[in-house]
């Protein structure tokens, strides 16, 4: 992993609503983005930039199914190591 791909990881990791997705994903599997409004409490826009920080990080991957765009964990052992320790 170069320095860059490493500083974006550790800067999607350092904010508390990001680590909440990545706690309701390692919980639950896939989940429409849409659910993530009230895992953080947050509007749709806000929601959005945090999937897309940790979908550039490499750390979540997503796809479109009609109008439903869908999130999952790209390595979910590294995110249960880091989350759980």
């Amino acid at each position: 992993m170069n320095v860059n791909t490493l500083a974006l990881f550790h800067k999607a990791l350092s904010e508390p609503s990001r680590l909440k997705i990545l706690k309701d994903l390692l919980d639950n599997g896939e989940r429409c983005v849409c659910a993530f409004n009230t895992v953080i409490k947050k509007d749709a826009s806000v929601v959005s930039r945090h999937i897309k920080l940790l979908e550039q990080a490499n750390i979540v991957k997503t796809r479109k199914e009609g109008t439903c765009v869908y999130c999952t964990l790209n390595n979910k052992n590294q995110i249960k190591q880091i989350l759980e320790g």
